[in-house]
């Protein structure tokens, strides 16, 4: 397998060789996703990102871990997208929390904050605020009250899930959160993909990335989900911008079918890239 002219981010701090390392050990570990049955997959999420972690100490999740600059950019960058919805909210829970630097930071401002893994290999030795529990959970069922839920989160999670536990963990969710609780998603959009580290090598997705998807597709299984409202928004100078869904879902459907230089050659718009880019938030 040979690499893709596509440049390793230099945060990582990776060499080619480490790359392909990575690149073998998610396609080996996602193909037992892939594989397994409803049953067998819901009972191996957490064994195979352990294994996983455990055989790479040189992922840039560890990298990134240990390196305060990087963890706080990464850190603002996520709060942005989340104090709009912060005023009024008591407890947040953040769903796929890596290493909780975002809960720890969001425990500031929340009475009680509840970061979900289903692997515990990335936060060994951190300490933790008394008003944040780590929880270890199987992937979509939360183990959380109903409707003691104000605001919810996930950053890069929906796309390392099979699209039928992605279905088990919505509505798992929504159960959690109370009348009027709000769940915010960012994921990276399959139009431009893949996203995963199948992109350095090739343009299926074989790795973690078990499906992308599109805003309008989020929108569709949201509200298809018992969500009452589904929403699109970018920020401008600090401040949540709506966008009208008849905006997002037309360049999606304009760069879909364009080929992929096209599309990301449309992408390098402002305009484009920002519509492209935005977050979708749904509403209970």
């Amino acid at each position: 397998m040979n690499q893709k002219n596509e440049k390793i981010p230099i945060e990582w701090g990776l060499n080619i060789e480490q790359l392909k390392i990575i690149y073998d050990e998610e396609v080996k570990q996602s193909k037992r996703l892939r594989i397994a049955s409803d049953s067998e997959r819901r009972k191996i999420y957490g064994e195979v990102y352990n294994e996983y972690f455990s055989n790479l100490p040189f992922h840039p999740q560890f990298t990134i871990k240990n390196d305060e600059k990087k963890k706080k950019h990464r850190v603002d960058s996520q709060l942005s997208n989340i104090k709009p919805f912060l005023n009024n909210s008591k407890t947040f829970i953040e769903i796929g929390a890596g290493d909780c630097s975002l809960s720890i930071e969001i425990s500031k401002f929340c009475k009680k904050v509840y970061a979900l893994e289903v692997s515990d290999d990335i936060v060994k030795d951190i300490q933790f605020p008394h008003n944040l529990d780590l929880v270890i959970f199987d992937g979509f069922d939360i183990p959380l009250a109903d409707n003691s839920i104000d605001l919810a989160y996930s950053n890069q999670l929906m796309e390392h899930l099979h699209p039928d536990d992605a279905i088990d963990q919505i509505k798992s969710i929504h159960r959690v959160l109370k009348p009027g609780g709000k769940y915010i998603c960012i994921t990276p959009n399959g139009i431009n993909g893949p996203h995963d580290i199948s992109r350095f090598f090739g343009d299926e997705l074989v790795g973690f990335h078990l499906k992308e998807y599109t805003a309008t597709e989020l929108k569709e299984l949201f509200l298809s989900l018992g969500f009452k409202k589904c929403k699109a928004f970018i920020l401008i100078k600090n401040k949540k911008v709506e966008l009208p869904w008849f905006l997002v879902t037309g360049l999606e459907n304009l760069l879909l079918k364009k080929p992929m230089a096209k599309r990301k050659e449309m992408l390098q718009k402002g305009w484009a890239k920002r519509i492209f880019n935005c977050v979708v938030y749904a509403e209970k």
